[in-house]
């Protein structure tokens, strides 16, 4: 994914993915840069220390709230949008290529399902994505890894996870998708059914697609 001569810029939210990510990073990588983009003013700010103390960190001077009256029927369309956008600003600023966003299997899943729910296609993240004829390559090293051991390790570490401050976090698309993955685990205990659809996602059959 990344050369040891590449410099890396890790998008931060505050939770236990990102900062994950970065501790991990920091620790096998010599070129390491985070990067914050605060989705309001007034939102936990207990992360930035650590962010801090583990490399380079910059927190953008904006409020993604602020922007989204808009955009109601599709919040988490356009957040994620605009927080890219100000991030490839500031990596086309500071000549970084290497775009590094904390998605693990259960994102992958999820967006895979939403995807064939809401937006009528097959499709989901990449590993690795090229932007732009090749200007960028966002990453996602924990694109093989269950949340459940991203949160052991945050506990385990004691990382400072703050609280998500987006205030559509529980009537968005991605939480439906959330709640049916889990009914759909209750009904088959015996079975790890998101392993079982990621499975699906790199098994492709084309015989059977049209």
């Amino acid at each position: 994914m990344f050369s040891p001569d590449d410099v890396l810029l890790i998008g931060i939210s505050g939770g236990k993915d990102s900062l994950a990510l970065l501790s991990l990073l920091n620790q096998i990588h010599s070129h390491v840069q985070s990067i914050h983009i605060p989705f309001r003013k007034d939102e936990s700010t207990q992360f930035h220390d650590y962010c801090n103390g583990l490399a380079k960190f910059h927190v953008a001077e904006t409020d993604i709230e602020s922007q989204l009256h808009d955009y109601k029927k599709k919040p988490c369309y356009y957040c994620s949008r605009l927080r890219r956008k100000y991030i490839l600003e500031y990596a086309q600023e500071n000549g970084i290529s290497k775009i590094v966003f904390a998605h693990h299997r259960d994102d992958v899943v999820e967006t895979f399902l939403m995807n064939m729910l809401y937006q009528d296609e097959i499709s989901t993240m990449m590993p690795k994505q090229v932007l732009f004829g090749g200007k960028f390559e966002i990453i996602r090293p924990f694109f093989m890894v269950p949340e459940y051991l991203i949160q052991k390790y945050a506990v385990e570490q004691n990382l400072p996870v703050a609280k998500n401050p987006c205030a559509f976090t529980n009537d968005t698309k991605r939480e439906s998708v959330r709640e049916l993955l889990k009914h759909m685990q209750k009904q088959n205990q015996s079975r790890d059914i998101r392993e079982h659809i990621f499975k699906s996602i790199l098994h492709i059959n084309p015989e059977f697609m049209p």
